[in-house]
């Protein structure tokens, strides 16, 4: 299951305009171009579903029940 899986995985093409959409700082510009980012070991860009989750945790559950 998990083989076929990953098989078909392989055979689709990746959108990269898709992924993209997903970080929103590469949609930052900086004197009207888009930035460049060279990140290091100690960081990387994120994509909106690990803000949004960091976001709801940090608003929400953040506490001692």
């Amino acid at each position: 299951m998990i083989r076929a899986a990953m098989q078909e995985a392989n055979n689709k093409l990746l959108d990269i305009a898709w992924v993209r959409e997903q970080f929103p700082s590469l949609k930052v510009e900086v004197g009207g171009k888009p930035a460049a980012f060279l990140d290091g070991p100690a960081g990387t860009q994120v994509p909106r579903q690990v803000l949004e989750a960091i976001q709801n945790y940090l608003a929400s559950e953040n506490a001692n029940t």
